[in-house]
């Protein structure tokens, strides 16, 4: 799969991994090799930097691609922006809907096993799973978020049961 250098897909990029470093059970670098970007933003781009702060610091003389120093700095203003806003809504659900913020949480977390755990390896040659061939990880997320709703639905009515029965 070819990267998608357009600025608005980049700055969507860092608007989304970010996710990985707020929200547990999501990885934003798994984020970004689902969208196909990894290369891009995370290996490329970040060597193009250290090439230019080489170049500054050290008096090197590494060839610099300012494309690649653009892409970076978009990527990170998305970032910034998604930390943001999704921080600021977080805390919103956290004070408005705390125990459906848990279960998406424990959904996510139980939902990404499936797709992280050591079992599932890349071969050399085989392509990276992109959200286009990786269908199953939506699935498992949405079925542990069920799962986690009919637990916790449970264990509020036996709460309600024997506060009831105490009284």
């Amino acid at each position: 799969m070819m990267e998608n250098r357009a600025l608005a897909f980049v700055f969507f990029c860092g608007f989304i991994s970010i996710c990985g470093i707020t929200i547990p059970g999501l990885s934003g670098s798994f984020i970004l090799i689902l969208l196909g970007n990894y290369e891009l933003l995370l290996v490329d781009a970040v060597n193009s930097f250290f090439d230019l702060i080489a170049n500054i610091f050290k008096n090197e003389n590494y060839p610099i691609d300012n494309e690649l120093i653009k892409i970076l700095i978009i990527f990170f203003l998305g970032s910034v922006v998604g930390l943001i806003i999704l921080s600021k809504f977080l805390s919103f659900v956290l004070k408005k809907y705390p125990i459906h913020l848990n279960h998406l949480i424990i959904g996510f977390v139980l939902g990404t096993l499936p797709i992280v755990w050591p079992w599932n390896k890349v071969e050399a040659g085989e392509e990276l799973p992109t959200m286009f061939n990786n269908f199953y990880g939506l699935i498992f997320i949405l079925a542990s978020f069920i799962i986690i709703i009919l637990l916790n639905n449970n264990v509020e009515k036996k709460n309600i049961r024997s506060n009831w029965e105490e009284h």
